[in-house]
């Protein structure tokens, strides 16, 4: 009797922790719940900036490619992470691609891009979108990323 009630615990326990690990992680394993809702391509870039005007949230435009060494370190290392998903949940994002076709390359342009990663946010009632450097030292071949602090306060407004 006492080893099928030591058993029903385990299981208990077992069952426990599985539905934990479930529930952190997700179906697809992925851990934390928290991410970034972007919008994606030149032609969603009137819908976001329509939603942050009449949300009256931030706007942050980051332009990438996909051969971007620098790009990668910035989303894993800062836009990946649950602190900024967490803290950029109220501000509006779109990604776009200058690689992607002659619209996304110009808009690119039109911010006065000469490189990627850029990042560009306007705040509500502004018309002009700044510049976000999210690196620091960027003349070395290894720059290093913004504390996610101080990108989540240049998103936001804040003063640093």
């Amino acid at each position: 009797m006492l080893k099928i009630i030591y058993a029903m615990l385990c299981a208990i326990v077992l069952l426990g922790g599985w539905v934990a690990w479930q529930f952190a992680h997700g179906p697809d394993g992925a851990a934390g719940d928290a991410s970034l809702s972007w919008y994606t391509g030149i032609d969603s870039l009137p819908a976001s900036q329509a939603e942050a005007e009449q949300a009256g949230m931030p706007h942050l435009i980051y332009f990438y490619t996909d051969w971007c060494k620098f790009c990668a370190q910035l989303e894993e290392e800062l836009l990946d992470t649950d602190e900024v998903a967490e803290a950029l949940q109220d501000v509006v994002m779109i990604r776009i691609n200058p690689d992607a076709n002659g619209e996304s390359w110009r808009a690119w342009r039109g911010f006065g891009s000469r490189g990627v990663p850029a990042l560009y946010v306007r705040q509500p009632g502004e018309a002009d979108y700044q510049r976000i450097d999210a690196f620091v030292g960027r003349a070395g071949f290894s720059p290093e990323v913004l504390s996610e602090d101080a990108f989540i306060t240049r998103v936001l407004g804040r003063r640093e």
